[in-house]
């Protein structure tokens, strides 16, 4: 996954008034919402943005065999200032969110699994706490 490619296949787009904490608090608060709550059935983990970058990477993750590894796909969340501002400015500056598809490792389509997910980053957005926006 390289988190500095622009984005494919592309699952939400959200430009929302910035928040008046930084941008790594931001991403911090959403990747630490329950993920896992949502889909209890399939694992998963969350990791920060390969390589840098503010969002963070949702792996689905399958038992590994001798024909296919442990990495099943997944949802990459990368936030940026719509304005080019510093990422670490407090100041506001609307903010981008983008969800995406990662089809690497995927051996069967997640579209059930990305939907739920996407509808719950969605929702989180909805109810973001005060200091956050």
């Amino acid at each position: 996954v390289n988190p500095l490619s622009p984005p494919t296949n592309v699952l939400l787009t959200a430009t929302f008034p910035g928040p008046s904490a930084s941008l790594p608090s931001l991403s911090k608060h959403l990747s630490t919402r329950p993920y896992m709550a949502v889909l209890p059935v399939q694992p998963m983990s969350v990791s920060p943005v390969p390589g840098g970058g503010f969002g963070f990477l949702i792996s689905f993750l399958r038992k590994p065999t001798d024909a296919k590894g442990g990495f099943d796909g997944g949802v990459l969340v990368a936030l940026e200032r719509a304005d080019g501002a510093s990422a670490t400015e407090e100041d506001g500056g609307d903010v981008t969110l983008t969800v995406s598809r990662v089809t690497e490792g995927q051996s069967v389509e997640k579209t059930f699994s990305e939907g739920r997910i996407v509808e719950f980053i969605r929702e989180e957005l909805l109810n973001i706490p005060e200091e956050f926006g």
